[in-house]
């Protein structure tokens, strides 16, 4: 690819960003009818991070953001699902008492500190995690 050509490319790229920017702008900062339709029906969405993200990738997981003023993220979800007759979503406590028996079976199955965040901060976890799961 020839000096233009590459110079083509990145202007493009530069005003796809662009683009993408100012629509998780106006996503984000919305007025009017738009801030009054998000604010009385909630509204939860997904955000993709803009670079690779080892942690999120490892953990397949995603961003949500509540984007309903006044709204708590659940009372936000709450409000856009409040069609949906089925149900939708679980919440459930787990006893302090049983955090240690959850943890070392989620051990067990090789979800610990260094699977969920597999940097070097990730290893510092799981050699602490795993000396305090011995030795309790």
């Amino acid at each position: 690819m020839g000096p233009a050509n590459q110079s083509f490319a990145l202007q493009s790229v530069q005003l796809e960003d662009e683009d993408l920017k100012k629509l998780a702008q106006d996503a984000l900062m919305p007025c009017g009818i738009r801030r009054a339709h998000y604010d009385w029906n909630g509204f939860v969405a997904v955000a993709l991070p803009t670079a690779e993200n080892a942690r999120l990738a490892s953990q397949q997981g995603v961003f949500l953001f509540n984007g309903a003023v006044g709204s708590t993220f659940e009372e936000s979800l709450k409000l856009m699902m409040k069609d949906v007759s089925v149900p939708w979503y679980r919440r459930f406590q787990v006893p302090a008492a049983e955090l240690t028996n959850i943890e070392e079976k989620l051990f067990q199955f090789n979800i610990h500190e260094l699977s969920l965040f597999p940097d070097t901060e990730g290893l510092a976890g799981f050699v602490r995690q795993k000396l305090r799961l011995r030795f309790q």
